[in-house]
């Protein structure tokens, strides 16, 4: 291999490896923070759907029945249990990236075992992520299966990005965005 081209493919690896990773972190961050179950205790200052404890979205949303909510109730803690050490490995693997970029004289050959072994876990993140989602699938009606659809698919920006909803449920991307419709209408 060209000396010369050896940078620039290291900088594109790390340049692909970081936007994937950041992109698992994101989506990781959206499941545990806003699929867990929350029983509503009446505290939530009224029937606002912008109040709604955020455990209570896929119920609601897609109007499962309590059957159907203690199902998704299960795939969400065993996708959790299942994620949080790969998670915690990519955090350690990515760590090890950092440091060893950081190092005089950066060896080639463990950022590279790195970029592969981080992407093994990103991978099996992602299988991980595709099981929840079909499992959800399986249980739902064909009204609930395109409302699901629906779902998963505003949370990716047109560059399939995660976009988090703001806190409460919101999606102040989507609210921007139709604001933006309206004006182009006018």
């Amino acid at each position: 291999m060209n000396l010369s081209k050896q940078p620039r493919l290291l900088i594109l690896i790390i340049i692909v490896l970081l936007v994937s990773n950041v992109s698992t972190i994101v989506t990781i961050n959206y499941l545990q923070k806003h699929s867990h179950v929350v029983v509503d205790d009446g505290k939530t200052g009224g029937s606002d759907q912008d109040n709604m404890p955020r455990g209570l979205f896929f119920k609601e949303k897609l109007q499962l029945s309590d059957e159907q909510h203690e199902l998704f109730k299960g795939f969400h803690q065993n996708y959790n249990r299942t994620t949080r050490g790969i998670t915690m490995e990519l955090n350690e693997k990515r760590q090890q990236m950092v440091d060893e970029l950081g190092e005089e004289m950066s060896d080639t050959l463990v950022l590279n075992e790195l970029a592969v072994k981080i992407g093994e876990l990103h991978q099996a993140l992602k299988e991980y992520t595709i099981g929840y989602y079909l499992n959800m699938k399986e249980h739902c009606t064909a009204e609930q299966r395109v409302v699901l659809h629906k779902i998963f698919n505003d949370l990716l920006n047109k560059d399939g990005n995660v976009q988090l909803p703001a806190q409460g449920g919101q999606h102040r991307w989507g609210q921007k965005r139709r604001e933006a419709k309206q004006l182009e209408k006018h």
